[in-house]
């Protein structure tokens, strides 16, 4: 009688793990059923490593399809040439590649040597390391247009011009190939480029806002009262920030909001976001630093302000523990109308509404969404920042 029972509970445990939904579905993560999440002001996409899924207004959790990212991504993110493929040789020759044959490939090798590319309107350009800044319209080879080692690129105008920067001078490049324009600025202040208006802003060691559209230069005005480097925010807007200050201004620097604190509070360490609106500008403080090996996490903590237009004292909407690991910065801010997505970047992502101070906390639905580790950060955006 024992012999036979002991065959029977071989039999049943054998019939279990096939049966669906048994303990064998447990060695299977990522084929587990999302769960039900909690209702959100808009959709929202959350990624791990079992996949990507969408979770809509009324919490309803759905499993995406494998290659969606692949359809509604930005892929390239190129303005031009977004249709070619690029590939470096192992002795380092550049090969663009169009869907079915190759369209061009480089004279010189470039081993371990480029540091950046952009495309152009029939254009490509590359920086080498120690050998300056190459030009090619894709039917010649590439030749050499700025000498520098220290040179890297920005970007392309719409007509081809392009934009490279040596030390302190951003370099104006003919399709040609011929430099058209050189303009000193302060490295400490930054440049940027905004392609959908064609134009580039920079300080000068005068501090003055300038920009550079087609190959004329506009002083635009002192900025020598706004402290730290800055960055373009829509719409039309500059945003200027130092560890303990933030400012933002109209693209003719004129002070729209702003905010200080104390610095024991700690530093910012993401930028500013700015709602589609321009009427709220979020940014995060923390107080943390990299942690050391064996080292414990301390009460380093990082706190969400939200800035007001026309106002100059930011108000904390969020507080957290938050530790460094490393010296990379982790975190997200992202706007959907006036509801702020908050990733921290160490496995929880939040919803703060600052009209209301409503929030909706991802938490619990990170935990229990199909990964293959307990430990993995779960990715979360809203749905419309991806493409349609």
């Amino acid at each position: 009688m024992r012999a036979g029972f002991c065959a029977s509970l071989v039999v049943s445990t054998l019939a279990l793990a096939f049966v669906p939904g048994g303990p064998a579905s447990s060695a299977h993560p990522c084929l587990a059923e999302p769960p039900h999440g909690p209702a959100v002001p808009a959709p929202i996409v959350l990624s791990s490593t079992c996949g990507m899924f969408w979770l809509s207004t009324d919490g309803h959790v759905l499993r995406l399809p494998r290659r969606w990212l692949a359809h509604h991504g930005s892929g390239t993110g190129r303005r031009f040439g977004a249709h070619l493929r690029l590939r470096t040789t192992r002795d380092g020759r550049i090969h663009l590649f169009l869907p079915r044959r190759m369209l061009w490939r480089s004279a010189g090798l470039y081993r371990n040597s480029v540091s950046a590319v952009a495309f152009g309107p029939r254009l490509f350009a590359f920086s080498s390391y120690g050998r300056g800044v190459f030009l090619t319209d894709l039917r010649s080879p590439e030749h050499r247009v700025v000498s520098a080692r220290n040179a890297y690129l920005l970007d392309f105008t719409r007509a081809g011009r392009l934009l490279a920067v040596s030390g302190r001078t951003v370099i104006l490049v003919s399709r040609r190939g011929d430099i058209v324009g050189r303009d000193t600025f302060s490295p400490s202040r930054g440049l940027s480029f905004d392609s959908t208006s064609d134009t580039l802003y920079f300080v000068t060691p005068a501090n003055v806002l300038a920009t550079l559209r087609s190959t004329k230069v506009r002083r635009v005005a002192s900025v020598a009262g706004i402290a730290g480097s800055f960055g373009l925010a829509q719409p039309d807007l500059l945003t200027w920030g130092t560890e303990h200050a933030i400012t933002v201004t109209t693209r003719r620097a004129e002070i729209v909001a702003s905010a200080k604190w104390d610095p024991e509070l700690g530093s910012a360490d993401l930028g500013v976001r700015a709602s589609s609106d321009g009427m709220l500008f979020a940014f995060r403080v923390t107080s943390a630093k990299p942690r050391r090996r064996n080292a414990g996490a301390g009460n380093a903590g990082a706190g969400v302000f939200v800035l007001r237009r026309d106002e100059h004292d930011a108000r904390e909407v969020y507080r957290q523990r938050y530790v460094q690991v490393g010296c990379g910065v982790g975190g997200n801010l992202s706007w959907h109308g006036h509801n702020l997505l908050y990733d921290s970047g160490q496995g929880h992502a939040v919803i703060l509404q600052p009209d209301t101070a409503a929030r909706v906390s991802l938490l619990q639905l990170e935990e229990r969404l199909p990964k293959r580790a307990s430990s993995e950060t779960i990715g979360t955006a809203w749905a419309s920042d991806y493409a349609r």
